[in-house]
């Protein structure tokens, strides 16, 4: 534990996959006696950080990956305006360790803390560093992987590099060691990330109609999807007389996985450390992205044996309801793929990530001199 409160600043992207693993870390130092100042653009999770005690400065960010030369040059204003906001922020509160997850709006952060001399730690979650992580990665002090096979992208600093896992929630963890119900239900839970997947809510309801009425009777949905299209999924699953449920937002979406035998979802890197932390089998079905990190990530699991990937051309009705017939009916099977998931699970990588912010707080100059400099006035 650290003699003295130290302010560690986090820098985070707007989705839940580089959020969450963020709070997990603040979790961690908070025991440990840190405090912790959120900045970036958290979006729709603004909320959720501030419910749990954080500060948070919104941070200017725009995307680099564009074409159009006048949303460049804005792109280049947002990065400035917020690395001064950034290093104000640094000085004010006198941060001794900056850590990031990535997304555009750490960026400036990351380089505000290397100008104010301030110790740098970035945290990656995917197999395929994105896009802002391999940039950063070139000169922070530290880099944290999820994934061993990551260090082939970032091969320049292997010396700094640890693999530690992704940081999962402590509400997921909660409800780890729960017992399923043992009811005759089979359970399927549909997780179309932090955004919703249109195509869930398309193939998966349609593919319960072609299920066998013996198995159909049997089994019970929870599909989280976009707000527009709930009262739509929820008339599919009505006419074919099933059990579901379907919200746009689940305060509780990891009892619910603990609770089913199949989760459908895709393959984003916190979800896939939830459901292997729950051990839980899987079917991914990979978002299409230009560095196909999500592919990457399902392949993973797929290797290890605890999941099947669908990529979305191939991810029809008729295609997903067999796989769901033969795990249905191979209970063997699907247990064997609960466990590889379970063999796949991370627990501990927030401790590993902050006893790494830990010891750069120690090699913090500008904090170190601020307090000799106190000691002095004394």
């Amino acid at each position: 534990m650290p003699k003295s409160k130290k302010t560690v600043i986090i820098a985070a992207g707007a989705s839940g996959g580089h959020l969450f693993p963020a709070m997990a870390v603040a979790d961690q130092l908070k025991e440990k006696g840190y405090e912790c100042l959120f900045v970036g653009r958290a979006g729709q999770f603004s909320g959720i950080v501030k419910d749990a005690g954080y500060p948070l400065h919104d941070l200017p960010a725009s995307p680099w990956n564009v074409k159009n030369p006048i949303k460049k040059i804005k792109a280049v204003f947002n990065l400035l305006r917020a690395f001064v906001a950034a290093f104000r922020l640094i000085h004010q509160h006198n941060a001794s360790v900056v850590f990031g997850t990535g997304g555009y709006a750490t960026v400036a952060s990351m380089l505000a803390a290397k100008l104010a001399g301030v110790p740098t730690i970035v945290h990656e979650q995917n197999v395929l560093p994105g896009r802002a992580n391999r940039f950063l990665s070139k000169w922070v002090d530290r880099v944290c992987l999820t994934y061993e096979s990551s260090r082939h992208y970032l091969k320049f600093r292997d010396g700094v590099m640890t693999v530690t896992g992704n940081p999962i929630r402590k509400k997921v963890l909660s409800v780890k060691d729960e017992v399923r119900k043992d009811d005759g239900h089979f359970r399927i839970v549909i997780v179309g990330g932090s955004q919703g997947a249109k195509i869930l809510s398309d193939v998966v309801p349609n593919t319960i109609k072609l299920l066998p009425y013996e198995i159909k009777k049997n089994i019970e949905i929870v599909q989280q999807c976009r707000a527009e299209d709930v009262n739509r999924v929820e008339a599919l699953y009505h006419a074919e007389d099933v059990q579901f449920t379907v919200q746009s937002f689940f305060e509780d979406l990891e009892s619910h996985i603990k609770q089913c035998h199949l989760v459908i979802a895709r393959s984003g890197a916190s979800t896939i450390n939830e459901v292997s932390i729950l051990g839980r089998a899987a079917i991914y079905v990979p978002l299409r992205l230009a560095d196909g990190h999500q592919l990457q990530n399902a392949k993973v699991m797929e290797n290890a044996g605890a999941a099947i990937v669908m990529e979305q051309n191939n991810f029809t009705p008729e295609k997903l309801a067999s796989k769901i017939v033969e795990l249905y009916e191979d209970g063997v099977y699907l247990t064997k793929m609960e466990k590889a998931a379970q063999q796949m699970a991370q627990i501990d990588a927030a401790e590993k990530i902050s006893i790494e912010i830990e010891k750069l707080s120690e090699e913090d100059l500008l904090h170190l001199a601020k307090q000799v400099e106190s000691e002095r006035e004394k």
